[in-house]
């Protein structure tokens, strides 16, 4: 089954401070074709394909803070939300961490 799609990905970034940064991000996904999963596997043997055969659609949208301690480390929060979708898994995401960056001394 041939399923097409189109998709945008956009990340937008602002330096606050030069060791705070604030982002935002857009993903974008429609399908042109596939199947509606829910009318047409309802406990099908093909049910591993769901998501390759989906006529998926989304929107979802997020934005991120990170500080910058040093210049070895780094702390930050992010957050991901559907804002519409069809035919594909609820997303709502929080990540808190932080980076190390190994130096080499010379």
């Amino acid at each position: 089954m041939r399923v097409n799609r189109s998709e945008v990905d956009l990340t937008l970034g602002y330096f606050v401070t030069p060791s705070i940064t604030v982002s935002g991000t857009m993903a974008y996904l429609k399908s042109h074709g596939g199947i509606d999963f829910l009318e047409t596997y309802p406990g099908a043997l093909e049910f591993h394909k769901h998501d390759r055969h989906a006529k998926a659609n989304y929107l979802n949208l997020g934005g991120s803070v990170s500080v910058d301690v040093n210049d070895a480390l780094n702390f930050f929060v992010s957050y991901t939300g559907m804002v519409s979708g069809e035919n594909t898994h609820a997303l709502r995401s929080v990540a808190v961490g932080s980076t190390w960056t190994l130096q080499i001394l010379e």
